[in-house]
């Protein structure tokens, strides 16, 4: 999504709204192949580099990590970059093509960078049976008892009947 910046006087403001379709890398775990992010915000020139200030939205879609349902997931985030004429990685200002900012690196990038780390359908979502694999949101399966972890046989005699 490039955005021409020639004309915009210095401490002028410049509305941008857009949206940006984005074929998502593999290896995310989403359920679609491509997302739609909303993007909403301000450039600012600020003499020696432009500022965007914004936000973006997108829905994304994914199997919960827990119970495995799909979830429809609503990620809003903020955008802060600063571009220039000259790129520089280590004050992190993003590079210019011409006189035109590229929003589309620095929207995805953040995208990734606010991914949720735990992807479950809810706060009290009970998973799958580690036995018979029963969702265990939509009722209670007929397993005797759960299985014993065989790392830790060893030590469950040993606080049986003593005093700790």
């Amino acid at each position: 999504m490039e955005i021409y910046v020639g004309n915009l006087d210095a401490s002028e403001k410049l509305k941008v709204e857009t949206t940006i379709n984005w074929a998502i890398p593999s290896g995310y775990k989403l359920n679609k192949e491509e997302i739609k992010i909303d993007l909403s915000g301000t450039i600012t020139n600020l003499g020696d580099f432009y500022l965007f200030e914004g936000e973006a939205k997108a829905i994304l879609e994914f199997a919960c990590d827990l119970c495995l349902e799909p979830v429809n997931y609503l990620l809003s985030f903020p955008v802060v970059e600063r571009y220039s004429e000259t790129e520089n990685e280590e004050e992190e200002v993003w590079g210019m093509l011409g006189k035109s900012i590229d929003l589309g690196g620095a929207v995805k990038m953040n995208l990734l960078l606010n991914l949720p780390i735990r992807r479950a359908c809810s706060e009290n979502c009970s998973g799958l049976c580690p036995v018979c694999g029963q969702n265990l949101n939509k009722g209670a399966c007929n397993c005797a008892s759960q299985p014993k972890n065989s790392f830790f046989e060893g030590l469950e005699g040993l606080f049986s009947d003593k005093e700790v």
